[in-house]
């Protein structure tokens, strides 16, 4: 192991500390520690879904925008410039029927304010995914559902349309009612919980009922009232088991592989005894199952840093006594991992009240959550978790998702803000990285918490250092490290008291906000850090051999990819989304606004004309040091190399785009095929990035064996996949079909084989000339040979087969026929049989029968083109 030597720079550094302290606090005396970081000891994925979110899809306050299915505009947009995401979103079906909430809206039922679910169940999840691609997803349902119900659910979610097992006991296949609802892919489900705090609801059941409700009466001490209460217990899991014994088999049988999680008591911080009657429960129902469960549920609600100690053993292993007692004696192939699926700090009986918000995602709040965070992803078996939750809500008719605990919370005079919570969010979803590695010499051995540090290796073979300081003293960190860096960025959480959180962003209405800042470093080597108390900081290490350049002075991030002069991101959309933390580019620090200018060349270059000058668009409204802003390149852009210029002033980045441009429809899946009826089905997959729901697009048909239009419609895009029907005419031939879908700006097309039912022969070419003309209207006004292409589908050579032409007026009259010469044709082979037509003048429509061994078969009808 390398051992860095800071020694001789410890003087300069110190005053370097001191001059970038975000807020002036009164420190005790540092500590010093020395942070041993061993990256090749890799404890776990650096996973994101530590970070998952609470996101009811009952509170409809922060999804939909009144009766519309739509997402609200102000959410949406606020929310994605946050850069936090849904790394895990995590609703609760356990309250409602969830297919009142799919399907056409006349056939949807109402919520709790008597609205119809318009933003269900498929426009929930596809809101969520949109603001986060690669969103997991967890569910809570009822346990005392109907079976048949629960089955459905996990049809719905998990399976493709053409597995066998998506068709329910009610005949329908509910995974093509998930395709029809814009989600072309089985959800990406972290897991189904069975029940939310059942045993809650099954104590409090039996603690009603007049029986109980005499004992405890006539109990005489605390003892004797406390007996009633395990014993109490003991009944709900009871209850809870009967339930699960049933649910499990049934789930696992629509889908062996669907994540299933069992709960645990609510209220492991309790000290009393029920928690252990219960996971008794538990406990034997696991080893009675024959299938693993994949998750036991845990809500932390935490009071403050120390009372986590109980979570971890000194190896930082999840060892809570609860989950112990749910695990005992099981062999490790059905060993379940802990899901966090609700932590936060629990702020007070009055969830609602604005001292319980400051409690729960203040500078104290958000401290005690950094502190549990940063523990799981330091543990090797840790959870999921998923905090709770996204939204305040002030009331419930404007309900934004649950307490007082919101990673977001809006302001009726400025909109959507984060919360301290939802700054630490941002700040550890920006530093985790590849791996999770091994940290020692953060004190985490004691009750009397002070300070955790989680190390991330990262793609580029740096290090990201995430440190939570979350006591009354500073503390200088001397990080030792196997491999050689270089401190480049800084970023500090902090406030100026345990009450300060959030307000609008502006120094005068929010002074005192939890506002994450950064600074650039650039230093030589990774010199001692002095982290302050009651702080959150991340240390951006990158390998010493790194090369700055003085582009490198505005940072950005472009759909989502970094942009930087030696990468040129791929945009495969109309839409290049544009990102910058203004914290890491100096030069940029405190500006209100920037432009962007998109070029067709190289700006720097000296041919440069306003000609090259493709877009421009400023970003206005930047907040605490972020901004974020779309640019719609012009429709019909043609592929190829462009240059993105974000700057405000003599501060300018140019970054290279590599334009390629991908089609509104991606693929056509068709989902039945032309049959007697001459029906025929298909799922459009549309791209989201470049067709927006609400569209409208048009869908042609045309035979490939003479090029006649043979069926028109039009449609409305409707989600990421959606379901399309359309009748073959019925003058329809076998053949080659050619499918168009157009829309605004692009058009798509694929081709069909269509085989009529019962026909043995099919046009495989047009009419033509014998010089290879098309044969038309036009031409009949001389005699001329044509030929026409023919194949046998069957598996028997056909006798002879003949092909009439016959001639009509604008009346519909037949005015003349032409006949060829019968031919044979193998089985599958194709002929090319002769027409000699003769003069026709004023013909309205000429059409091709084909004579089948002697029997007219009126399913081949062929047309010729008219002028």
């Amino acid at each position: 192991m390398r051992r860095v030597n800071h020694t001789a720079r410890r003087t300069a550094v110190a005053l370097i500390a001191a001059s970038i302290a975000c807020v002036s606090l009164p420190r005790a005396a540092s500590a010093a520690y020395t942070i041993t970081v061993e990256e090749n000891a890799a404890l776990r994925p650096s996973d994101r879904r530590v970070l998952g979110l609470n996101d009811d899809i009952g509170f409809f306050g922060s999804a939909a925008n009144g009766s519309s299915a739509a997402v609200r505009n102000d959410f949406a947009e606020a929310f994605q410039k946050t850069g936090v995401g849904f790394p895990i979103a995590r609703a609760f079906l356990h309250t409602l029927n969830w297919k009142e909430t799919v399907g056409a809206l006349e056939s949807r039922g109402v919520n709790d304010f008597s609205q119809v679910y318009t933003f269900g169940l498929a426009e929930w999840i596809r809101a969520r995914a949109n603001l986060t691609p690669n969103a997991a997803f967890a569910f809570t349902i009822r346990v005392e559902d109907d079976l048949d119900n629960l089955r459905d659910l996990v049809r719905f979610l998990t399976l493709m349309p053409s597995d066998p097992a998506a068709i329910g006991a009610d005949g329908v296949n509910w995974a093509s009612r998930r395709v029809e609802a814009g989600i072309a892919e089985p959800v990406n489900l972290a897991a189904l919980e069975l029940g939310n705090e059942t045993d809650w609801f099954y104590f409090n059941q039996i603690l009603e009922t007049d029986a109980v409700r005499a004992e405890l009466a006539a109990a005489r001490t605390s003892a004797q009232k406390q007996a009633i209460y395990d014993r109490i217990y003991g009944e709900a899991g009871d209850m809870y088991a009967a339930w699960c014994r049933a649910i499990v088999p049934a789930l696992r049988e629509v889908n062996p592989n669907v994540p299933l999680a069992v709960q645990s008591c609510t209220t492991p911080h309790e000290s009393q005894t029920k928690y252990s009657v219960f996971n008794t429960k538990i406990n034997l129902l696991l080893k009675e199952l024959s299938d693993r469960l994949d998750y036991i549920v845990v809500h932390c609600y935490y009071h403050n840093t120390g009372s986590m100690y109980r979570y971890f053993n000194a190896d930082s292993r999840w060892t809570w006594d609860g989950y112990g007692i749910c695990t005992d004696g099981l062999p490790a192939e059905k060993m379940p991992a802990p899901f966090l699926s609700e932590h936060a700090v629990f702020g007070g009986v009055e969830h609602y009240n604005t001292a319980s918000r400051t409690i729960a995602t203040g500078r104290a709040g958000t401290l005690s959550t950094a502190d549990m965070v940063n523990r799981l992803i330091k543990s090797p078996d840790a959870p999921i978790a998923v905090y709770h939750t996204t939204m305040d809500y002030p009331s419930a008719a404007d309900a934004f998702g649950g307490g007082v605990w919101g990673l977001m919370r809006a302001f009726p005079d400025f909109g959507f803000a984060l919360s301290g919570v939802g700054e630490f969010f941002k700040l550890a979803s920006d530093a985790f990285g590849v791996d999770s590695v091994r940290v020692t010499g953060d004190n985490m051995r004691t009750t009397a918490h002070t300070l955790t540090v989680s190390a991330h290796t990262t793609a580029e073979g740096g290090l990201n250092l995430l440190a939570v300081n979350a006591s009354n003293a500073a503390h200088t960190l001397d990080f030792s490290t196997q491999n050689n860096y270089k401190l480049e960025k800084r970023v500090t959480l902090t406030a100026a008291s345990d009450a300060s959180d959030n307000g609008p962003l502006t120094d005068i209405t929010a002074p005192d906000a939890m506002v994450a800042k950064a600074e650039r470093i650039h230093a030589a080597d990774v010199p001692a850090q002095t982290i302050g108390a009651k702080t959150i900081t991340a240390y951006y290490l990158v390998p010493t051999e790194r090369q700055y350049t003085a582009n490198d002075a505005v940072s950005l991030r472009v759909n989502g990819v970094p942009a930087d002069t030696y990468t040129a991101p791929v945009v495969t959309a109309e839409r290049v989304r544009v990102e910058f933390s203004l914290f890491e580019n100096g030069a940029l620090n405190g500006v209100s606004e920037l432009t962007a200018v998109l070029f067709a060349s190289d700006p720097a270059s000296p041919e440069l004309t306003p000609d090259g000058v493709i877009y421009m668009a400023q970003a206005d409204g930047i907040a605490r040091n972020r901004g974020y802003f779309e640019a719609l390149l012009p429709p019909g852009l043609p592929n190829g190399e462009y240059f993105l210029r974000v700057g405000a002033g003599a501060a300018q980045k140019t970054v290279r785009l590599d334009y390629r441009a991908s089609g509104a429809v991606t693929r056509l899946e068709p989902l039945s095929q032309p049959n007697g009826d001459y029906e025929t089905a298909f799922h459009i997959y549309w791209n989201d990035a470049r067709t927006r729901d609400g569209e409208r697009f048009g869908v042609t048909l045309t035979s490939a064996a003479d090029g006649e239009l043979r069926y028109a419609g039009a449609g409305t895009k409707f989600g990421a996949a959606q379901r399309y029907e359309l009748l073959f005419p019925r003058d329809a031939v076998s053949g080659a079909y050619r499918l168009r879908i157009t829309t605004e700006h692009d058009v798509f097309e694929t081709e069909l084989d269509f085989v009529k039912p019962g026909e043995a022969v099919r046009v495989i070419a047009p009419l033509r000339t014998e010089d290879g003309a098309r044969l038309t209207l036009g031409m009949l006004t001389e005699e001329r040979t044509a030929a026409i292409g023919l194949q046998n589908l069957g598996d028997a050579a056909i006798a002879s087969v003949q092909v009439y032409l016959a001639f009509y007026d604008g009346a519909g009259n037949l005015t003349a026929v032409a006949v060829s010469e019968a031919e044979g044709v193998a089985a599958g082979g194709e002929i090319s049989p002769l027409v000699r037509t003769p003069t026709v003048i004023g013909a309205a429509l000429a059409r091709a029968l084909i004579l089948e061994d002697n029997s007219l078969r009126p399913l081949t009808d062929v047309y010729l083109i008219k002028e």
